[in-house]
């Protein structure tokens, strides 16, 4: 008997070759949602695993994942890939609406309705935007254009694009903050790929509190939501310091300073890209 995907000698249900399962059989329609659901559910089961241990025990996973006890769990960019992209997808719920702009809306004298029929105002207002950065000739009328568009639909197509750009915008946020980190772990001496996988972890718990969050606040009542959404943010500020305080093992104090000082940097660092995407947006409007 040969495996069906390689040829291969079988010496037991699983090739040793290439790891197909020996499956010679024609399935039902039955057979396959049987088969995805049990793919979802149980094939993985570190999934559970995983995520229990990252939202009940902050900086574990990154203690275990260095200390060499990787297999129990699901590894650190993959979970974060998966589950940022199920938060950009869940964050789209809620800003993927039509905007509608109030009849009453101007800026300096312009109406912001839709159609906007005022458009010589409207790019009059936007040509103040100064820039006078690198390729200021070629960028500053691509900023007006993008300011004119963003004006006339209510800003739906620049908060389409920068939702877009959201993504792009954290793998720059987290390896840049993790080099920030470096000078405060000297003693003992941390790598940077430490700083890295811990950053992972926290951005990947912040991430599955807020699709909770979001969730809740969609299918419950303000009364219900609003609460849970202001407890959920506590738990990200406590979990981030939980996970600070374990992972690198600093006392109570060393750590709230360091803490304190980080966060003011992630802030700093946080508008910087956040306007830098912001401003991409603009150009490709």
């Amino acid at each position: 008997m040969n495996c069906l995907n390689c040829g291969a000698a079988l010496q037991g249900p699983y090739c040793a070759l290439c790891g197909q399962k020996h499956d010679p059989h024609r399935h039902s329609v039955g057979h396959f949602v049987a088969e995805t659901a049990e793919s979802l559910s149980h094939a993985d089961s570190r999934l559970w695993s995983t995520l229990w241990t990252l939202l009940t025990k902050p900086g574990a996973l990154a203690i275990d994942f260095f200390e060499g006890r990787r297999a129990r769990y699901i590894p650190p960019i993959r979970l974060y890939l998966v589950i940022s992209i199920a938060f950009f997808i869940v964050l789209n719920l809620d800003t993927g609406t039509e905007v509608k702009v109030a009849d009453d809306v101007t800026v300096q004298g312009v109406s912001l309705t839709e159609p906007n029929k005022d458009r010589e105002a409207v790019a009059k207002l936007c040509s103040k935007i100064t820039y006078n950065g690198p390729l200021a000739a070629r960028i500053k009328p691509k900023i007006e254009a993008g300011c004119a568009k963003a004006l006339v639909d209510g800003g739906a197509s620049l908060g389409a694009v920068f939702m877009r750009n959201l993504p792009k915008a954290m793998f720059v946020l987290l390896p840049v903050f993790a080099l920030l980190m470096l000078p405060f772990y000297i003693r003992p001496y941390r790598l940077y790929a430490e700083h890295l996988v811990f950053l992972l972890g926290n951005h990947t718990a912040i991430f599955l509190v807020s699709i909770l969050s979001q969730l809740g606040g969609l299918v419950l009542p303000a009364v219900v939501g609003g609460p849970l959404t202001f407890i959920g943010f506590l738990y990200m500020v406590w979990y981030c310091w939980r996970g600070m305080r374990v992972f690198y093992g600093n006392g109570r104090g060393l750590t709230a300073v360091k803490f304190l000082v980080l966060g003011l940097l992630y802030i700093w660092l946080a508008a910087i890209v956040l306007t830098t995407t912001g401003l991409v947006s603009l150009l490709e409007v």
